[in-house]
């Protein structure tokens, strides 16, 4: 994996949290 990988997988998971569960 690359960084590229891990932070579009971070922005990807930060906009599902910010739309489905509120942490």
């Amino acid at each position: 994996m690359t960084r590229s990988v891990l932070a579009a997988a971070l922005i990807v998971y930060s906009l599902l949290a910010k739309k489905g569960m509120h942490v």
